[in-house]
């Protein structure tokens, strides 16, 4: 057995304490000199390709802006913004169709997107794909819009509108497209048309849902529910017209006025 005299507490060296504080200190400041020097950096790119009847864009990371163009060329503005490895950016070209695709580093520190903004002349169809905000605005050819996470914003737009998202509202203005469908898992869905619209389909899982034709005494075929929100249906309802308007929500309002 052991005695009380063979337990010893053990000594610590006042020299070592010292040399293991120093040691501390100096990494603490090489840790802070490093992250002084990861400062975001943008690159700015532009690109013009003519004869374009479709454009097709896949962006990971980056907000996308339409607009309308007077020109025949589409232009293309593209700003990248990195700490350490820029984001990729591949474009091809053939038969009319423009693809633009935008993909970040697998392995990769601090902040990495490109934000694009493209104008688009009259009767170029566009589809996007996107993770983040994609808005639009004059366009004058087809619409497809797949989101993620982002909002999607439209307005002063003609042309077929389809448009998906998973987690972001989808807010239509000012619309002169007579066929649209916008869907989204969570978020509101807003469309404010300036024409009579020939087909409408909305639908929403979380959010409430808005459609606002400009002409009340249209005839239109409404098929709208909401499984926990208000309904109110405030237009010319009639089974047998040729217009129609479908809206469902499982958890928001739903108004067509």
């Amino acid at each position: 057995m052991r005695t009380d005299d063979e337990i010893k507490e053990p000594r610590f060296n006042t020299r070592k304490r010292v040399t293991m504080f120093v040691i501390l200190v100096l990494s603490a400041g090489a840790a802070v000199s490093v992250l002084s020097k990861l400062v975001v950096q943008s690159e700015d790119a532009h690109y013009s390709y003519p004869a374009t009847t479709k454009v097709e864009l896949d962006v990971e990371a980056g907000d996308v802006k339409l607009s309308a163009s007077t020109g025949n060329s589409v232009e293309v503005n593209a700003r990248t913004k990195h700490v350490w490895r820029k984001a990729g950016t591949k474009s091809t070209f053939d038969s009319g169709t423009l693809k633009i695709r935008q993909k970040c580093p697998d392995l990769n520190i601090g902040p990495c997107s490109t934000d694009f903004s493209i104008a688009i002349p009259p009767g170029v169809d566009v589809s996007v794909k996107a993770l983040r905000n994609v808005t639009a605005t004059g366009l004058r050819g087809d619409l497809a819009i797949d989101g993620k996470s982002g909002y999607v914003k439209a307005k002063d737009v003609y042309g077929k509108l389809d448009i998906k998202t998973s987690s972001g509202g989808v807010r239509l203005e000012k619309v002169s497209s007579l066929d649209v469908s916008a869907r989204t898992q969570s978020g509101e869905i807003s469309s404010a048309f300036s024409v009579d619209p020939v087909r409408v389909d909305a639908e929403t899982k979380s959010g409430s849902v808005n459609i606002d034709v400009p002409n009340d005494k249209e005839q239109y075929k409404v098929d709208a529910s909401s499984a926990a929100g208000k309904l109110v249906v405030d237009t010319h309802n009639v089974d047998t017209a040729q217009r129609s308007i479908r809206v469902r929500s499982q958890s928001g309002n739903v108004t067509v006025s």
